[in-house]
């Protein structure tokens, strides 16, 4: 079995490092937006800091938080697609899972930057009359959306390892924790106290979640690569040793 020169470059550069190098990025992303609500809130400051504050929020569309947590969505695509070409050469019943899962993640990365779900939210609520917990009403069809997907994944969620299939299901708890339940938490608070400090606070939380269970999905991506290219090895080996003449 010849493996992927792609695939096999990724699989050579270790998960552990990848993480956290990523997981820096987060670190410090959420340090400096956090940073940037206090000096708006609770220090004097003038149109460069609230310049600057646009760059470094991640409440903020077009800026180096929205852009890292699309590279981080784009990234995943990439390795579901990686994962889905190892499959493939296995001969799995289960290809088009991956490049499913990879078209949503490339679609949920065009989405981080342009931020089509909260164009959604002003013609809904004026539709639906929504406020509280459903304030910023796109979640209703990204909770409807979440189902349809969630349904459609358990049969694929069953053919893979318990480890992949476990940190699976916990990149997903954190992503949804932060993509749809903290937006509802969200929405009650501002439709209550408005956006104040402690919205933006959440707001950090809720995107701080949602890249955290992007780099959860990455790490295990990179596991299953790891784990597929390592057999790939060993059954090439046996191959090898089968072909060769005994003396």
């Amino acid at each position: 079995m010849n493996s992927d020169p792609g695939v096999a470059l990724v699989t050579r550069i270790p998960a552990r490092k990848v993480v956290r190098f990523l997981a820096l990025g987060i670190v410090i992303l959420t340090l400096l937006s956090v940073g940037g609500q206090v000096v708006i809130f609770f220090v004097n400051h003038g149109k460069a800091v609230l310049s600057i504050d646009r760059v470094i929020d991640v409440n903020f569309e077009g800026n180096l938080p929205t852009w890292y947590s699309s590279a981080l969505l784009l990234l995943a695509a990439l390795l579901l697609m990686a994962c889905g070409q190892t499959e493939k050469k296995r001969g799995s019943p289960h290809v088009r899972y991956w490049t499913i899962l990879a078209a949503i993640f490339v679609f949920l990365s065009a989405d981080e930057t342009a931020q089509f779900h909260d164009k959604s939210i002003r013609p809904l609520r004026h539709l639906l009359g929504a406020g509280g917990i459903f304030y910023f009403t796109w979640v209703i069809p990204g909770i409807i959306f979440t189902a349809v997907v969630g349904l459609w994944s358990l049969k694929f969620l069953a053919s893979l390892d318990r480890k992949t299939r476990n940190s699976f299901i916990l990149a997903g708890f954190v992503y949804i924790s932060g993509s749809l339940v903290m937006e509802m938490v969200d929405g009650i608070w501002a439709s209550r106290h408005g956006m104040n400090f402690f919205y933006f606070i959440l707001t950090d939380l809720e995107e701080v979640l949602e890249m955290v269970g992007v780099l959860v999905f990455i790490r295990a991506l990179l596991k299953f690569l790891s784990q597929g290219q390592s057999e790939s090895e060993i059954h090439s080996s046996e191959a090898r040793l089968k072909s060769t003449p005994t003396l």
